[in-house]
């Protein structure tokens, strides 16, 4: 309904006088006391907030800028790093307040798993605890110690370092400098330490050279400044951005873990034999404080030969020392999917405990077949690794054995489990049937818990034909064969060992495997990595 021009009138004058009394009100608000003394207390609510933000940013050492090395002082372009040192019996305050007297413009940081316990007190103020194992409620650029090193160099110093003024380590990086812009592959700079405790042998080169594809680390003595290693407790400088090149460069041990990295990166370190930095012995003398040190440090061994991939640890005295699988351990690889075990993909080949258990093992069936007059022979890829190498492929995880089937009750162990179900032998051998749907074959497992194994394939005669009533439809070189290549059997090399084998073993190989398989190594599934592809990359 329309209303009438004089009600139009007065819904206006209503809607205007409306207006200016919530203008009057609002005004008078403003000007209230209350209104003020709530109002200016958000604002210093807000004020203090953003107060304590920056606060918390004080509370932060101050970054340094990067010295670009023009400068005449060499100690104030490094950051010092402690990282060995135990939380129970340790030198750091004593060392840090030392060197803070000596290089008073130098950051010293120390690196620590976990947060220290007992606490280290007395740190001056250029130190900073970065502690890798970061706790939830904090910033993971917390747990970063690149986050905080802003210098050109880098020292590592042992714990109970004591310098008596600075010239010593300025002429160690002046001499270092010296020497990078020099020799290319020189990354690395080395010290050596008086007051050595009689724990501690006084440092010395190494040649060391990681055979990454075949999990060992092998060392020998060096009479040489530069080498890839140094034995003992030393001082190191190198290049910040180098060192942070690493993967890992604040594993424990540093300094092994340092050089194992450097290997593969195939820089050089130089030890400087003429200079040598003073060690303050302040440990405890307590015997039980030294087992546990000792037993620290062998932990953390063990755990960068884990990360790193090691497996084997050759010494210059020839000692050999394995960190991997054992007859009391599992095998060092799960199930195998496509005949490819997991660590062809990590450019592994076999490592090195596994081969020497797939020795033993076959030096074990091979001289009870022996004793027994059984006819057997090398099958698939066991024959092509003696007609390769004079042993197993370096990439394989298993031996095979062709035997006659008239043969297998000669063996009182196969006697006993062709029906199912294993039995252990006198050496802790462990021989099997394996499970129907498996195969019609039997194992030799390596021991009950590791199961490298030996793999036994009966065969029978069958009009001049080498047969069998199971057959694996994705292995190619599982197929029949002539009885004459068994007529006679001949010998052939094998891991030291002279073995029954086919007679004419290239004709049967080509037979098994396609012509030139001899000569032209591959894996069993070459569609999925390439031979070269890995040799390329190691």
């Amino acid at each position: 309904m329309r209303l009438s021009h004089r009600w139009q009138k007065v819904l206006v004058l209503f809607t205007v006088l409306n207006f200016l009394f919530m203008i009057y009100l609002l005004s008078r608000k403003q000007c209230d006391p209350a209104f003020l003394d709530n109002h200016h207390a958000d604002e210093r609510r807000l004020s203090a907030e953003q107060d304590n933000q920056v606060q918390l940013y004080r509370d932060e050492p101050e970054p340094r800028k990067r010295n670009d090395g023009d400068d005449d002082d060499e100690s104030d372009d490094i950051t010092f790093i402690f990282r060995e040192f135990e939380f129970e019996d340790n030198c750091i305050s004593k060392s840090d307040q030392n060197i803070a007297e000596h290089f008073p413009n130098s950051n010293i940081l120390i690196v620590t798993d976990r947060k220290p316990y007992p606490p280290l007190f007395n740190l001056n103020k250029r130190t900073k605890i970065v502690t890798l194992l970061n706790e939830p409620h904090r910033n993971i650029a917390e747990s970063r110690p690149e986050n905080y090193i802003l210098t050109k160099y880098v020292v590592i110093v042992p714990d109970g370092i004591k310098f008596f003024s600075d010239s010593k380590l300025k002429s160690f990086v002046n001499a270092f400098k010296e020497l990078e812009n020099t020799k290319e592959d020189v990354k690395i700079g080395a010290a050596g330490l008086e007051q050595l405790s009689e724990r501690e042998k006084e440092a010395s080169c190494e040649n060391l050279r990681f055979d990454y594809q075949n999990w060992t680390l092998h060392y020998s003595y060096s009479y040489k400044e530069t080498c890839d290693s140094i034995r003992g407790n030393h001082v190191v400088v190198m290049r910040t951005s180098n060192f942070h090149l690493l993967s890992a460069p604040y594993a424990r041990p540093i300094l092994n873990s340092l050089y194992i990295q450097a290997n593969l990166h195939k820089w050089k370190v130089h030890f400087f034999k003429d200079i040598k930095f003073y060690i303050d012995d302040c440990h405890s003398r307590d015997d039980q404080i030294a087992y546990r040190k000792q037993q620290n440090e062998v932990m953390r061994l063990r755990n960068i030969y884990k990360q790193f991939g090691v497996k084997l640890v050759i010494h210059s005295d020839n000692v050999h020392n394995w960190y991997g699988c054992s007859k009391t351990s599992d095998r060092c690889f799960d199930t195998v999917y496509n005949d490819m075990p997991e660590y062809l993909y990590e450019n592994h080949w076999t490592p090195p405990c596994c081969m020497k258990a797939l020795r033993e093992t076959a030096k074990h069936v091979f001289q009870i077949l022996d004793d027994l007059d059984i006819r057997y022979w090398l099958e698939g890829g066991s024959l092509l690794g003696a007609a390769r190498h004079k042993g197993i492929i370096p990439w394989d995880y298993d031996v095979d054995i062709g035997i006659y089937l008239e043969d297998v009750d000669k063996i009182s162990y196969l006697q006993a489990v062709k029906n199912g179900g294993g039995v252990t032998d006198d050496q802790d051998y462990v021989w099997e049937k394996a499970w129907p749907h498996e195969g019609d074959y039997f194992r030799v497992q390596y021991s009950s818990t590791n199961h490298l194994h030996v793999d036994i394939w009966p065969f029978y005669s069958r009009d001049g034909i080498m047969t069998k009533d199971f057959w694996f439809e994705d292995h190619k070189q599982d197929k029949e064969f002539p009885e004459h290549f068994l007529l006679p059997l001949v010998t052939l090399e094998f891991e030291g060992m002279q073995v029954k084998a086919p007679n004419n073993h290239r004709q049967f190989l080509e037979l098994k495997f396609g012509n030139g398989v001899i000569e032209n190594a591959q894996y069993p599934q070459p569609n999925r990595i390439q031979m070269a592809k890995v040799e390329e990359e190691n």
